[in-house]
């Protein structure tokens, strides 16, 4: 017995099923009960999640979908009925929730039988499965939405590049600059992306030709674009000033420094990083202002090497 506001209430939970005998009417809707008899008769031999919630929803969002309903819907799960019959018992999964694989071959024989249409990928998906649905149009009318969908899903989708990313990442550090940004690019300019390509783009900075520095400057700045902040302790203008200070970009790595500051707060790294691109920009004064601030946040923080750049020790 738990309290469902108990934190751990998800790892006391023992999940167990129980089997009973069916009937013509078991759920009392004509189409549920019609598609559940299909599945009896044709899959004499397995075991499957009947998402009749699901299909409860379906039937709702088209009621008051007055001009028609268009839904997508992305989640792991099955959307043929060969991947059916692979299966055991369902597998419910405790993460913070309790999720199992979805049966959208079910749904899409559901909205079938309702007189909509079904668009699947066509392949078996690895880890994310995306359906389209269509309701309360002519078959006549959704001729741009197939082939938008193709392009976008059934072709090379989410699915897909999952896959490709997870190869990807594990060949970073053989990857040239050209070849990271590219990827960058293919991706929108993905923050978790970027993330994760840091350390090798760190890496080859320091060799990139002139023509190289303006493309990783443009990347950056599409990066940072493409981000949008949930509160997250991730210090995305960080890295990229960073890469831009690498990059001999002193002016633009300043302008992320400072708003790294102003996202994150004050550090000791942010500021004597802001005095190294002070430094390199000819502005001694300022330099000087943010490694003494610096040094004021961590007083063991070493002192700014600027011998290193080629000028005296301040």
């Amino acid at each position: 017995e738990v309290h469902p506001d108990e934190p751990d209430a998800l790892d006391r939970i023992q999940i167990t099923y129980d089997s009973r005998p069916i009937g013509e009417d078991y759920y009392g809707d004509p189409i549920l009960d019609e598609l559940l008899q299909d599945y009896r008769h044709r899959l004499t031999d397995a075991v499957l999640s009947y998402p009749c919630a699901a299909m409860g929803c379906i039937s709702d969002l088209s009621r008051l979908s007055e001009t028609g309903l268009l839904l997508l819907a992305a989640d792991q799960g099955y959307s043929s009925e060969e991947e059916l019959l692979e299966q055991d018992m369902p597998v419910i999964d405790l993460h913070g929730s309790i999720s199992m694989r979805v049966n959208y071959h079910a749904l899409g024989q559901y909205v079938l039988k309702r007189g909509g249409r079904v668009y699947h990928a066509g392949q078996r998906s690895l880890s994310l499965n995306v359906s389209c649905f269509v309701l309360g149009h002519s078959p006549n009318a959704t001729p741009a939405t197939e082939r938008i969908f193709n392009d976008a899903v059934a072709r090379f989708g989410p699915d897909d590049f999952f896959i490709l990313k997870l190869g990807v990442e594990s060949a970073y550090e053989s990857l040239d600059l050209p070849q990271i940004l590219e990827y960058l690019r293919l991706t929108g300019y993905d923050v978790d992306i970027f993330v994760g390509a840091f350390p090798a783009l760190l890496n080859l900075v320091d060799s990139c030709s002139i023509e190289e520095r303006e493309e990783l400057l443009q990347a950056l700045q599409q990066v940072w674009e493409a981000y949008y902040p949930i509160g997250e302790q991730l210090d995305l203008p960080f890295r990229i000033g960073v890469l831009l200070y690498s990059a001999a970009w002193y002016g633009e790595a300043l302008e992320f420094f400072r708003r790294s500051e102003r996202m994150h707060g004050p550090h000791s790294s942010t500021s004597y990083d802001m005095g190294m691109c002070y430094y390199m920009l000819g502005e001694q004064e300022s330099a000087q202002a943010c490694v003494d601030e610096a040094r004021r946040l961590d007083p063991e923080c070493e002192e700014a090497p600027w011998s290193d750049l080629g000028g005296e020790t301040v």
